[in-house]
């Protein structure tokens, strides 16, 4: 029975299913938007929402339609919904209707329109009929390549106008950079001006460049002369730190955790017009924060404990303290109340007390103390097994007491209260068989359930032991016992005594060495506001100190017409505990174990420049485009991202061989949320492992919308001439929000070429603990190159190598969940591995989230999927690639010289996979005895020197760049006379820096002329003598020594 309903839009909802006793949800305010020549979103909201929906679209080029979109499942919490269809072909009318079916019932509503009614984006034909829309006309016959961004540079000012000294005292400390600041910015406008720190200064505080307007560059500047900086082009490194002048975020406890200071900021507020402030050049500076033993410790004993309001209990100190909101306080050596012994994010009440949000205990209480702490020196620790270690101050460190068990069932822990507001570890004592140990905890209603590789599987009911939460301290710099440094469980023996518990020697009696539970002291380095513009970091070293401290942000730039050129950026890292004998990720003072770090991010910006910089040991999200934004327009807009190198040490992976033991989160080098008109150009990324996503990738353009984006898209981008290593996954795509109430449109126009995959490995590049695998490493089916899933247009992926890419998953070319077209994968060399049935392209039995079973061969799959409804899109192809077959397990090193058929993924078998693809080669001579190894000799005898083959793959000479750095710096001593041979890539600019100190306080420079192969004769030196050298090219540093007979 068919109900009509007529709606403000003259729309008519037609029931499909029985109706119900409670009204069902239907679709009104229909709208269809950003009409392509491919994609359409169609928008609406739903009328009734009080319950979950699901959502979709059925379409097709006449009345009976035959295709519809994925089902999207949404909560109540929204009734806004978009649905993306793509595939579509070019200037052609579609017929579709809406379908909203409630989820308990599984009714179906129907969206219809009566004759001669239109809207936005449709027309009607007749009465109950289906709508239609029009797809665009195809603007070009030819591959639809991303347009180039609009590139800033701002020219290096040369003064015209004033110099502003900045004043030290006798320790070397600014007296006076911001007023100087101010004055620079209060001279002519017009005129360049500059402001100059003494070489070696430090300048605490928090620095914000003023409000300026005008033509006019302000350089803020070392004294040193600029000529002993490496020139523009080359990048800058912590060896001539001696000559830089420093920014720091002030060592004091007047940071609060949530709200952190920055040392550099930009003019913003009511009443300034934007630009706010434009127009400044900092050059040679350090910016970094206060390393944990400049920040003193204090400790205060505790007099009194009183209520302040229900649920909310003061403490009354000795003396003052002066926190602010949201700090971390630790509270120990209470009698009474055991359960406050713990570390508190407090309220700050007075000078002399703080509130913490728990009620008043009953009885009496009494004693204790409160200590804030970066870290702690240990003055000193015993020998033998489980040392005991002593600080000067109360070390604050908490101890949950134990409390009883009330039930167990099949890991699941019952207890009235742990008393500890995050659990990852807990001990359990007393319990039935199989029970009592360490374990990891996940918190559940009314206790927690155990976490490990194998679980117990009793069951107890009434006297069942006792559970204790447990947390590790951190011990560090002990540098005559590396034992003791690391996370340790322990015991508290007093207020000045720890015991590490898990320590079973310490060979000798120890002094000197610090421990730290869970600083909570997150500055920032650098935030350039939306207001600024025309502000550009050149030759700068943004850092964090390292373990213990917490770096979570590097630089944000939302300032339009900004850069970042010729820097480095590194230590932009957090981390967590991860919690001996059980492995756990200790969930901290917030109970979180995200660490994830964002070294760079771009928020609302136009023309911003990321050149030239090494960005190093910064997992997270290293470089990153926010989704949220506050203007309307579609931004960030024209980044261009080019000749960076990304590099992680293992040491930052948990659960590598030289992992230092630290939980270090990370997501991807790069990510887009958004943007338009991005160059990732000439980038080298070098060590990323999967953990909180399940992928990995190195590169993941990630399309978000929500209510403050609702058109979002990424599109216009270009990734090309890039090398990626040791990372699990290349590149994700993500072509629209695959939230149905957060909607984006689809991605387009996005080109990967000429780009060298060298090693993605899954099986390698996982952490472990991670947050997605637990105690071990995720396990998805990550080692894809390309993985894309939603609907997008016009990509194009051409020219790539991708030499032996393992994992669960490992295809070359990875499509699901929506259409696209104008997808174009061709002239590339891949590796074919067969992990799981995977292979390179997806297999149709593999294809499970479209409207109809695909069957048949991967080409039928690739034409289904890049289909213009109905007929498969001739601008889609898969042709002319170089297939190396590989193995059917990649985990197993052995399995590539096993010719065997179960291991062994032969030239035959690859030539019946790509059957039906146009030109495809699949490399080897073939027989029953090749091995994946042979064919891979085969095409690369070489496999650290591999190149195109016949126009296929990547142009690796064109790489060299990217590639880059420095293959060899030699130092030749004949006699008296020396020289030094290096090799670097053709068009590097190099020189040398020869000194006879190794802090390079005072050197000669020469020039290394151009050429791959160069040799530099380093005249004038004295016999005897050593001599120190600093080999600088663009994207590299090399040190040595030689010494002179």
């Amino acid at each position: 029975m068919k109900v009509g309903k007529i709606l403000s839009c003259a729309a008519v909802l037609g029931w499909l299913s029985a109706a119900s006793a409670q009204a069902q949800p239907a679709a009104f305010d229909l709208r269809v938007e950003a009409i392509s020549h491919a994609t359409v979103a169609i928008r609406f909201q739903i009328e009734g929402l009080s319950r979950p929906t699901r959502t979709w679209v059925e379409y097709g080029p006449t009345h009976t339609l035959g295709f519809r979109t994925d089902q999207n499942r949404s909560s109540t919490t929204s009734a806004f919904r978009s649905v993306t269809i793509g595939g579509l072909a070019p200037d052609s009318r579609y017929y579709f209707r809406v379908m909203v079916q409630d989820e308990p019932s599984g009714a179906v509503a129907t969206w219809y329109c009566p004759s001669g009614e239109s809207g936005t984006g449709y027309a009607c034909d007749g009465p109950d009929a289906p709508p239609t829309f029009h797809t665009a006309p195809l603007p070009t016959d030819g591959p639809i390549l991303p347009a180039e961004p609009e590139r800033f540079e701002q020219p290096f000012p040369q003064i015209t106008g004033e110099r502003f000294d900045v004043g030290v005292d006798e320790q070397q400390r600014c007296l006076d950079l911001q007023a100087q600041l101010n004055a620079a910015a209060a001279a002519d406008p017009e005129k360049n001006h500059e402001v100059v720190i003494p070489a070696g200064a430090t300048c605490y505080g928090e620095h914000v460049l003023p409000r300026k307007r005008g033509s006019g560059v302000v350089l803020v500047r070392p004294s040193t002369p600029l000529d002993f900086l490496p020139p523009a082009g080359v990048r800058i490194d912590p060896s001539f730190r001696p000559l830089m002048a420093t920014l720091s975020v002030p060592p004091d406890w007047r940071t609060p955790g949530i709200f952190p200071r920055v040392a550099l900021s930009t003019a913003s507020g009511s009443g300034c017009e934007t630009p706010c402030t434009e127009g400044w050049r900092l050059v040679g500076l350090e910016v970094t924060h206060p390393g944990h033993s400049d920040v003193a410790p204090r400790s205060a004993r505790i007099l009194a404990f009183s209520e302040r309001r229900a649920g909310e209990t003061v403490v009354e100190l000795d003396a003052p303290f002066q926190v602010q909101f949201g700090q971390a306080v630790a509270i120990g050596g209470v009698t009474g109340a055991a359960q406050l012994n713990r570390v508190w994010t407090v309220t700050p009440v007075s000078e002399t007390s703080f509130a913490i949000a728990t009620p008043l205990p009953e009885g009496g209480v009494s004693g204790g103390y409160a200590t804030q702490a970066f870290s702690l020196h240990v003055e000193g620790c015993t020998a033998g097994p489980q040392p005991v270690c002593r600080t000067g101050l109360p070390h604050g460190l908490p101890e949950p007491p134990a409390v009883a068990i009330e039930s167990v069932d099949n890991a699941v822990v019952k207890t009235p209260s742990l008393g500890w507001p995050f659990v990852s570890t807990v001990e359990i004592t007393g319990a039935p068989a199989g029970y009592d140990g360490l374990w990891g905890a996940t918190q559940v209603s009314g206790g927690v359930r155990l976490t490990g590789p194998s679980t117990p599987t009793g069951a107890c009911s009434g006297g069942c032991g006792e559970a204790r939460p447990r947390t590790p301290v951190q011990t560090f710099a002990f540098d005559a016992e590396p034992r003791l440094n690391g996370s340790h469980l322990y015991t508290v023996v007093s207020e000045t005594e720890v015991r590490l518990d898990d320590v079973t020697e310490a060979t000798a009696e120890v002094s000197s060495g610090y421990l730290t539970v869970d600083p909570n002291s997150y500055p920032r380095l650098v935030v350039l506001g939306a207001e600024a513009r025309n502000i550009v970091l050149d030759r700068c070293w943004l850092h964090g100190r390292g373990f213990p401290s917490r770096l979570q942000a590097g630089i944000a730039i939302s300032s339009s017409d900004s850069a970042l050129v010729d820097s480095m950026v590194s230590q932009v890292n957090s981390w967590r505990a991860i919690t001996p004998l059980t492995g756990a990720i200790d969930l901290g003072v917030f109970g979180s174990p995200g660490t994830v770090a964002f070294p760079i991010t771009i928020g609302d910006a136009s023309r911003v420049t990321v050149r030239n910089n090494l960005i190093e040991n910064s997992p997270g999200i290293t470089l990153y485009v926010e989704q949220f934004r506050l203007s309307s327009e579609l931004t960030p807009t024209d980044l261009v991202i080019e000749g960076n190198t990304f590099h992680n040490d293992d040491s930052f992976r948990p659960g590598a061989g030289v992992s230092n033991g630290r939980y270090h989160g990370f997501r991807h080098a790069i990510e887009l949320k958004r943007g338009q008109r991005v160059s990732i150009a000439n980038n080298v990324i070098d060590g990323v492992w999967a953990d909180i996503v399940p992928l990995g990738p190195a590169i993941g353009l990630l399309s978000r919308g929500g209510a403050d984006v609702p058109n979002n898209r990424i599109q216009d981008v270009s990734v090309r001439n890039n090398v990626l290593r040791r990372v699990a996954t290349g590149i994700q795509l993500l072509g629209v929000d695959d939230q149905i109430d957060a909607p984006s449109l689809p991605m387009a126009r996005v080109a990967i070429e000429n780009n060298l995959f060298e090693s993605v490995d899954y099986y390698t590049m996982r952490g472990a603990p991670s947050q997605l695998g637990g105690f071990g490493p995720p396990n998805n089916f990550g080692g894809q190159i390309v993985y894309s899933s939603g609907t997008l247009e016009d990509l194009t992926i051409r020219h790539n190598t991708a030499v032996d890419n393992r994992g669960r998953g490992p295809t070359f070319f990875w499509y699901g969940v929506g259409r696209g077209s104008g997808v174009q994968v061709t002239d590339n060399i891949l590796t074919h591995n067969d992990d799981f049935s995977y292979g390179g392209l997806p297999r149709p039995d593999k294809l499970s989230q479209f409207e109809t079973k695909i069957e048949g061969t991967p080409k039928d799959g690739f034409e289904l999927i890049f289909t213009q409804t109905p007929n498969p899109d001739p601008r889609s192809s898969f042709a002319r690639n170089l297939v190396l077959p590989g193995v059917r397990d990649s985990s197993s090193p052995k399995a590539y010289d096993d010719p065997e058929p179960g291991r062994n993924f032969t030239k035959g078998d690859c030539e019946a996979f790509y059957a039906g693809f146009d030109q495809i080669e699949c490399a080897g001579a073939g027989g029953v005895q090749e091995t994946a190894n042979q064919r891979l000799a085969a095409v690369f005898p070489n496999r650290s020197a591999v190149d195109s083959v016949n126009g296929r793959g990547a142009d690796v000479a064109s790489l060299s760049a990217a590639k880059a750095g420095i293959r060899g710096a030699n130092a030749i001593v004949t006699g008296g006379a020396a020289s030094l041979e290096l090799q670097t890539g053709a068009g590097e600019s190099c020189f040398v820096d020869l000194s006879e100190t190794s802090d390079f306080a005072q050197f000669r420079r020469l020039d290394a002329p151009g050429g791959e192969l160069r040799t530099i004769a380093l005249d004038g030196l004295e016999s005897g003598r050593t001599y120190h050298y600093r080999v600088k090219c663009s994207s590299e540093t090399r040190f040595g020594e030689l010494t002179v007979p």
